[in-house]
């Protein structure tokens, strides 16, 4: 039986749910369940937030809300990376979410890059393989200090900037590929000679088959000192490309250093041909890539290929057109990228003035038809994938140049004769969402009652659900959690999990810190949560790290979400750890916290049954297969 993978990111939308015991939930049950008796790997994660359209949700069927408890769940091994070289810092810290692969000879590997240009690869399934299973070194990275910018206050991802951006992983026929972007210097460090590089990495043997310089030659306005590779990579499938299709990396500015500008770079399969360099300020400056680590979404519309940016702000001595907005590009059949659309809010100049940028998240494509992301205003936008903008009008305001900024629970925000009123931009629909700043992105899943959920965590909020209604607007009246957290920046980095629903399997999953985490990440410490939260019903907290000393995060790492895969839950920090929280024992039925033998016994009845009702049909399992996956689900019943 065929490893089951994350959804295509070219063709699909978001995963959806089964609204019954269907053909396809039992197609799960069963291959997680051969899968696990194989030993093989099951659910895979090869890109930031699981797939093109970002939508952040993974398969998995065997955590539920029935065993994500403190009875049941949490932290069962630790990953731990070697010391930092860097000076000043004894830990190497993880910006990057945790991919999962396979290896050589089968092996499920977990992947993570640092901010000292490693990659680490270490088994995901066995606690006693501590060591890892490969590293690759990307050459010196740069490293700065508070004071090297003219902004002298940021202190942004200090004291080393080398992967920032998690990765993308292609499956090959026999092998899979790893495409990563460093930041490398060359020279003494206080010399500030620094480039970027771009690293293809065999995923079995952990070799570096080929690597090129970013850009290839000299581009002008692109000044690698004062870019930041901050935004995930994509990939865009094409065969008749060399190695098989192109990657994508989008850059912004570090700590908003002048000057610079927001790049879309591509490069094709093999790293041979730099195929792309899309500039969103060549009438400014500013309007850089960053999305707090979210990357592009890449969507297949007919046929052809587009992917979906959003920008932050530029400079009120040289505003850009493309400033805090989104725009949509063609992929061309050789890589490059041709702007299509964009959507730019009325308030932009507002939105540029006090940086109240945009692109402090990135977007997500829902159901195929509607892009949706929000920053800093906390404002939720809809965007029709067709026509982002419809006839939106220009700024209507006066704006003042002498206007004060506010400060808005803790963040940047805008006067009130500046602030977003709903009638300013003419989209298919936009409404006042959180009370802070939006990042990373909101995900969101198509659940078994046919509608989809849209979850967001700003930063001084509380987690919520909008649901999508029969217009396809959303509700402006969400389910909210109600769990208490230390107010502050960013807010939580979403995942999602889903499975049987009979199984509770629908389960929302965040990291969020233990306080403010802008500056203090950079230059000490601060703890971090892990939460799951019932995903039809976020006001239900299932657990947290902090309900038991034993299953401690550790320190916060910034923007990154958790990673699930197969009873696991991967969690990046910046202590140059990944910890790995699961069941802590195999589950018995009727065990305190778990169903009792009647109804787990009825569960597993029904699902096979479900399975031998679907033998014979054009891709089931067979019946042999139906009764080896739910053996041990059997197990103990009468």
């Amino acid at each position: 039986m065929a490893m089951q993978r994350p959804i295509d990111s070219a063709r699909d939308q978001a995963p959806k749910l089964p609204p019954t015991r269907s053909a396809v939930a039992v197609l799960l049950v069963v291959a997680g369940a051969m899968a696990a008796a194989e030993g093989r790997a099951a659910t895979l994660m090869l890109m930031q937030h699981n797939n093109g359209v970002r939508a952040g949700v993974q398969t998995e069927t065997i955590l539920n809300t029935t065993n994500v408890r403190t009875q049941t769940f949490g932290k069962i091994f630790t990953r731990v990376l070697p010391s930092s070289t860097i000076e000043g810092l004894p830990k190497d810290r993880i910006y990057t979410q945790p991919l999962i692969a396979v290896g050589r000879k089968g092996q499920k590997i977990v992947i993570v890059a640092t901010h000292s240009n490693k990659v680490y690869a270490f088994d995901a399934e066995t606690p006693a393989a501590s060591a890892p299973v490969w590293v690759v070194d990307l050459g010196p990275p740069e490293v700065s200090k508070h004071g090297d910018w003219p902004d002298d206050h940021c202190n942004d991802t200090l004291p080393a900037n080398g992967v920032l951006g998690t990765p993308v992983i292609v499956p090959g026929k026999d092998t899979s590929a790893l495409y990563v972007v460093s930041k490398n210097r060359s020279g003494k460090i206080a010399d500030h000679t620094v480039f970027f590089q771009i690293h293809k990495i065999d995923i079995a043997s952990g070799t570096k088959v080929a690597s090129a310089n970013l850009p290839k030659a000299s581009v002008p306005g692109f000044d690698p000192y004062l870019q930041l590779q901050r935004a995930s990579l994509a990939w865009v499938p094409n065969a008749k490309a060399p190695g098989g299709g192109y990657v994508y990396a989008g850059f912004g500015g570090h700590c908003d250093a002048s000057p610079f500008h927001g790049w879309v770079f591509g490069f094709d399969g093999n790293l041979q041909n730099e195929v792309a360099h899309f500039n969103t300020s060549p009438d400014g400056l500013g309007a850089g890539i960053w999305q707090a680590s979210q990357g592009p979404v890449h969507h297949r519309e007919g046929s052809e290929d587009f992917l979906y940016v959003v920008t932050g702000n530029s400079p009120l001595a040289a505003p850009a057109k493309l400033a805090n907005s989104v725009v949509k590009l063609r992929v061309e059949s050789n890589g490059g990228l041709t702007q299509v659309d964009a959507f730019t809010p009325y308030n932009q100049a507002a939105l540029n003035l006090c940086d109240v940028d945009l692109a402090s998240a990135g977007p997500t494509l829902v159901d195929g038809k509607f892009v949706v992301l929000g920053g800093k205003e906390g404002v939720l936008y809809v965007l029709a994938s067709g026509k982002l903008g419809q006839g939106t009008a220009a700024e209507t305001q006066t704006l003042d140049p002498t206007v004060l900024c506010v400060q808005n629970n803790g963040g940047g925000g805008l006067t009130a004769a500046y602030q977003w009123n709903s009638n300013g931009d003419a989209v298919f629909q936009e409404f006042k969402a959180t009370k802070g700043h939006i990042h990373g992105s909101p995900v969101h899943v198509l659940g078994w009652d046919g509608k989809v959920r849209l979850y967001v965590w700003s930063e001084e909020d509380n987690l919520k659900a909008f649901t999508q209604l029969g217009t396809g607007k959303f509700s402006t009246t969400p389910v909210e959690s109600t769990v208490s957290v230390v107010s502050g920046m960013p807010g939580g980095a979403m995942s999602l999990s889903s499975g049987v629903k009979a199984r509770g399997g629908l389960i929302l999953w965040a990291t969020h810190p233990d306080g403010e985490a802008w500056d203090p990440p950079n230059l000490k410490p601060i703890g971090g949560t892990l939460f799951a939260f019932d995903g039809t019903d976020v006001s239900k907290l299932l657990w947290s790290s902090d309900q038991d000393a034993a299953d401690k995060l550790g320190e916060y790492s910034k923007f990154t979400p958790p990673t699930v895969s197969d009873g696991r839950v991967y969690v990046a920090t910046f202590d140059g750890k990944i910890q790995v929280y699961g069941l802590r024992k195999k589950k018995t039925i009727g065990q305190t916290g778990t169903p009792t033998d009647k109804e787990t016994c009825a569960d597993c009845k029904a699902d096979r049954d479900a399975c031998m009702a679907g033998v014979g049909k054009p891709g089931n399992p067979t019946a042999g297969q139906c009764a080896q996956a739910f053996k041990a689900c059997f197990k103990g019943c009468k």
